[in-house]
């Protein structure tokens, strides 16, 4: 793997182990999100965010009143040129609730990456969410059909 400002070859297995240790932080983000949702109600954008001196999850909370659809966004910043202080992005991620849809793009990325190895890697980490926010999604529509 090659960053796109000219580095040469950075550890893949260093990469690695820090990846499955990336992953059960962005899992903690998002069962924190989980938690924020069952005790507060929201009405502006709400910003979450886990940060040590190797990486950045930063994930956004948001509705869209006009089209009533929820959405989180997510962004993992790994510290690994050391060319940006909050990190080289690896991949942004949006999960639609109202489309059960989840988009993880490298688009953006610092570094060549395959999109969709990405999404293998860490499409899991939204698994337990994604369940919550659809089970809520169905019970409010029950609420709504017996009104």
């Amino acid at each position: 793997m090659f960053d796109s400002e000219g580095l040469k070859e950075f550890d893949v297995e260093a990469f690695c182990i820090r990846i499955s240790r990336v992953k059960s932080e962005i899992k903690g983000l998002l069962e924190e999100i989980i938690d924020f949702l069952m005790e507060y109600e929201w009405k502006e954008e709400v910003s979450f965010e886990k940060d040590d001196d190797k990486f950045m999850i930063c994930a956004n909370l948001y509705e869209d009143r006009e089209n009533e659809t929820i959405t989180i966004s997510l962004c993992l910043l790994l510290r690994i040129s050391g060319f940006h202080p909050m990190g080289d992005i690896i991949f942004e991620s949006e999960f639609n609730v109202e489309e059960n849809e989840l988009t993880i793009s490298t688009e953006n990325s610092d570094f060549n990456l395959d999109e969709e190895e990405i999404q293998i890697i860490f499409s899991d980490c939204w698994d337990e969410i994604r369940q919550y926010l659809l089970i809520e999604k169905e019970i409010l529509e029950e609420i709504w059909e017996d009104e």
